[in-house]
């Protein structure tokens, strides 16, 4: 059983170590890509070992789907939209949990930042314990369920009709979701 307490506000460290997967990002985006959420709650984010992880893959995937847009060209949209296409018509939890991480592979891979992908699986242990069972967790055919789906419908519709504003309500929408499903399996174990 994992025990998280929420620390106090002279507790809370920005390292170098936290930091150094955050350069290039400039800091209006990172304000940008934290909007969607409560400020008191980004820092507990940013503050706690598990969820730190959690808070660098909301900023890296909000800054990556803003160069998808830009670089995008017909192949990749038309392997993303196999790949939202074979998302949105899973026939089980395991299909949806292959599609869903392969989404977001591909927006990566699009960019050419495959090794972020992979070194984020591998930093983020602690995490994983819970996303692994993320859509267990959400459940089949539930509301949330549905709106999780169509979230990923309006990221790769925001990517096609190139709005960039569109895609980062969308992703810090898919992060809420999962911010939201996560703190509740992290407090049920």
């Amino acid at each position: 059983m994992l025990n998280i307490r929420i620390p106090s506000p002279y507790e809370l460290q920005d390292t170098s170590e936290f930091n150094k997967h955050l350069l290039g990002i400039t800091e209006t985006n990172i304000l940008k890509y934290e909007s969607g959420f409560l400020h008191s709650l980004i820092d507990y984010i940013k503050s706690d070992d598990i969820l730190r992880h959690f808070y660098i893959r909301l900023i890296c995937e909000c800054e990556n789907v803003e160069k998808v847009i830009k670089i995008a060209n017909e192949i990749d949209l038309l392997d993303l939209e196999e790949t939202i296409h074979n998302l949105l018509k899973a026939k089980s939890i395991e299909a949806l949990s292959y599609y869903d991480s392969e989404f977001h592979k591909r927006l990566f891979a699009i960019t050419g930042d495959v090794d972020f992908f992979k070194w984020w699986r591998l930093q983020s242990e602690g995490l994983h314990k819970f996303l692994d069972k993320f859509w267990l967790w959400i459940g089949y055919g539930t509301a949330q369920y549905d709106e999780l789906l169509e979230v990923h419908r309006k990221i790769f519709d925001s990517i096609k009709n190139k709005n960039i504003d569109s895609a980062n309500i969308a992703m810090q929408k898919h992060f809420a979701i999962l911010l939201f499903q996560l703190l509740g399996s992290i407090y049920k174990n």
